[in-house]
Parts: C-alpha cells; structure tokens; sequence
C-alpha cells in the first residue's frame, strides 16, 4: 500500500470531499482536473457531463499526486486515466471499492 499512498489519498480525497461515484471517479481523465478553478469534469450516470468543485486541501493532494502520476509511463490506451493501477491500466471500480473496504477495517480496528 506503500507505492501508491498518494494515488489512494487523491482518490478517496476526490471521493470523499465531492460525493462523485466510484465509476466517475475511476472514468476520469488527467484532463477533466482543472486545479485552477477547482473544478472536475464528470460524466455521470446516463451520459451527463457535470462539473464538480472541490476544496483547496482536495485540490493539494491531487496536485501532489499528478505530480507523481507524470512519472508513470500507462499500458497503451490508458494514458489519459487519472488513477491508474499497478498494473498501469486504469483502476477499476472492485479496486476502488475493495481499497475503501481496507480502510474501514484500519479505522474500525
């Protein structure tokens, strides 16, 4: 869990400090982030494309984790994914779910 601290941070960040579902936050882009405005865009259910905003400590961890993310060379066909996996494929709603399962546990224990 050490390796990707920040890119678990910045996800559950986005999903905390937004309420945007698993499957939005997963389908998003590098470019869909505007740090500048704070603001996200989203394709919610059905097809809509939304904007969303978020606080200037959400917006501090995605940058820090952009940052690092740079740094990733991803799977052909995946370069545009914000939140990749260790696989450097776009991470997957069971992924995101299963890390949020982890984190429950830690806090609960």
């Amino acid at each position: 869990m050490n390796e990707t601290k920040v890119r678990d941070l910045a996800m559950m960040s986005l999903l905390l400090g937004t309420g945007i579902r698993v499957s939005e936050c997963v389908g998003l882009n590098i470019n869909d982030i505007d740090l500048d405005t704070c603001g996200a865009r989203v394709y919610r259910k059905g097809g809509k494309e939304s904007v969303i905003y978020f606080s200037d400590e959400v917006r501090d961890v995605l940058e820090n984790y952009l940052d690092e993310r740079e740094m990733i060379d991803a799977v052909p066909g995946n370069e545009d994914a914000l939140f990749l996996s260790m696989q450097r494929k776009r991470i997957n709603v069971r992924s995101v779910e299963n890390l949020r399962k982890k984190i429950r546990r830690k806090l609960v224990t």
